[in-house]
């Protein structure tokens, strides 16, 4: 590839992903939770094990928290939303680099160059790319790690020629081990590898050979992943050797069930969705590609490898029933180079049809007006004000005729960036539609700025969400935007805490909790959200109570050990009050 298509690959990125800071949408609960772990680093100085609220927080290892401590640290300022979004921005960009880099290597500057905007472009790499969660991270470095080894395996100038057990190898393949090791430290142990080692391990199957692998072979090299995959879970393990109970939690429930139990057909659905808008193109890549795979005289030309990891990552985590759409980010890469063949086949398809059938007017009448009726007919059900409505209808017959004047295009440079250039709109339109009238936390955006100006001359604790209808992550979003003036509860026993001796706190709560605080003192609503986030009546919105504690409430201390499981609300406890725990109990 050349310098002027990495600039334009740049250019892409930062339109992109950098759009979330021109008009920063608010967090998800799955957000804060990452951005307080890097907010506590900061604070606390411990930078190797990541903590919510004080309490060891062991789902996310802290590699990823690093990463995006770097943005946070540039801007220094703790509060600033759009610093948290820094670090997936960049790590997403130089994923999309060096996978469009290695495909070039391997399959020519074209191929290489859509490969990787079309990957840019997926809607869920795009939508993950302005967030702060673990995920993106995972994703990108996954995508790095089998960039490099297509490169190394494929690449006919810079093919790895020694394959010795012991033998050095090229600094493609060292990379390579340390950081598929290195996944480990991303979001937990194995879980990133096998996006990695599945592919290969079909590759070999199906080649019923190791002559292509030999290259990975290598002692040094898988010393090197042991290494570099084992320090953080040991160093977890040392500290808090109850760790594997919240490992084995992990993938016992997501294999049995897990809180996202999903059909066995979920990803079947899902994994196109997330590929949007190239999802045909994908599937006509694979359609293309499908000879070449299977003949035998095709075996290392590394199409295989890319079936392999488009495919094989997405019929193992379906056997799983605890199933998320964002777990396959990781296999989203390959199935870039499809779209980027099926793309063309496409294109060069469109050139045979009559000129009349290639004229953007055509879209209007066949794909325009009918979308546009179909806003007209749901519009009742589409948040925003009325002339949002007409944008959309008005918006979405034009969007059809840019896309389709672009795709018939006789330059095939022309059709294929002009198509880029109508995702990277209609991406941004859309964000931009949910931030300013789709917003879910709405009316709890306003709660929180009332809370920060009432609740400032006393404490401010916010009770942890510990009933069977409730998240523990809720916490996070409110200890986040309160500032680092608020502090958690773990339960409500833990008002018990000495540290909290003063004669009246400020308690931050759903109303349904109300009763359970009349057990420590006198309460007082002070504060209530118009509406929660998902509420399913009143008594489910947050609401800031004045607490004036008991005078005969016994106090004890507070700084009791607490397991990584306890710590996510996976296990109940630990508590300070003994009623309180045999109403759990029972």
């Amino acid at each position: 590839m050349r310098g002027s298509d990495y600039l334009l690959l740049l250019a892409m990125c930062v339109t992109l992903f950098g759009f979330s800071l021109i008009t920063p949408r608010i967090l998800t609960t799955h957000e804060t939770v990452h951005c307080l772990n890097v907010r506590e680093m900061f604070t606390s100085g411990k930078w190797l094990i990541p903590t919510y609220g004080g309490r060891p927080w062991l789902e996310r290892p802290p590699l990823p928290h690093w990463m995006t401590a770097a943005g946070v640290a540039f801007f220094g300022d703790l509060g600033l939303e759009r610093a948290y979004r820094i670090g997936s921005i960049l790590i997403a960009t130089l994923a999309v680099m060096v996978f469009a880099w290695s495909v070039a290597g391997c399959w020519g500057r074209t191929i290489g160059l859509m490969s990787g905007a079309i990957l840019a472009t997926m809607r869920e790499f795009a939508a993950y790319a302005a967030g702060p969660e673990a995920d993106i991270f995972l994703a990108s470095v996954v995508t790095i790690a089998a960039s490099l080894l297509m490169r190394a395996l494929y690449d006919p100038r810079a093919k790895e020629r020694r394959s010795g057990f012991l033998v050095g190898r090229s600094w493609l393949l060292v990379l390579f081990f340390a950081l598929l090791g290195a996944t480990n430290a991303m979001k937990g142990p194995l879980f990133g590898m096998i996006f990695v080692m599945l592919p290969l391990v079909g590759l070999w199957l199906w080649n019923r050979s190791l002559s292509e692998l030999r290259p990975v072979i290598w002692l040094w090299g898988w010393l090197l992943t042991l290494v570099s995959g084992a320090a953080w879970p040991l160093l977890a393990y040392s500290r808090f050797p109850d760790i594997l109970e919240l490992w084995a939690m992990d993938y016992g429930l997501r294999w049995r069930s897990g809180y996202l139990g999903e059909p066995i057909w979920y990803y079947a659905v899902e994994q196109p969705l997330n590929a949007f808008p190239w999802t045909l193109p994908v599937f006509l890549g694979l359609i293309t590609t499908a000879r070449s795979a299977f003949r035998a005289n095709k075996a290392h030309d590394g199409i295989r490898f890319l079936w392999c990891w488009t495919l094989l990552p997405v019929l193992f985590f379906s056997l799983f029933k605890g199933k998320h759409h964002h777990y396959m980010l990781s296999c989203l890469a390959p199935a870039a180079v499809f779209a980027a063949i099926g793309a063309r086949v496409f294109w060069r398809y469109v050139q045979t049809w009559p000129n009349w059938v290639r004229r953007p007017w055509v879209s209007i009448a066949v794909a325009g007006v009918p979308g546009a009726i179909l806003v007209y007919l749901l519009q009742a059900k589409l948040p925003g004000p009325g002339w949002v409505h007409v944008a959309w209808m008005v918006g979405f017959p034009i969007t059809c005729f840019a896309a389709w004047w672009v795709i018939g295009r006789r330059q095939e440079r022309l059709a294929f960036l002009g198509t880029c250039a109508v995702a990277i709109a209609v991406h941004c339109a859309v964000y931009e539609y949910r931030t300013r009238f789709a917003e879910d936390y709405a009316g709890d955006r306003v709660f929180i700025e009332e809370v920060r100006t009432t609740a400032a001359d006393k404490p401010l604790l916010v009770l942890n969400e510990a009933h069977p209808h409730n998240h523990p992550l809720n916490a996070s979003w409110l200890l986040f935007y309160v500032g680092e003036h608020a502090q958690i509860l773990h339960n409500v026993t833990y008002l018990r805490d000495e540290k909290y001796s003063m004669p009246e706190v400020y308690v931050l709560c759903r109303a349904s909790d109300e009763p359970t605080l009349t057990e420590y003192g006198n309460v007082r609503p002070v504060v209530q959200s118009k509406k929660t986030r998902f509420e399913k009546s009143p008594l489910d919105r947050y609401t800031l109570y004045e607490l004036r504690f008991h005078p005969y409430l016994s106090r004890v201390p507070g700084n009791i050990r607490m397991t990584p499981i306890q710590a996510t609300g996976r296990d109940k406890g630990p508590y300070l009050d003994r009623t309180l725990t045999d109403r759990a109990e029972k």
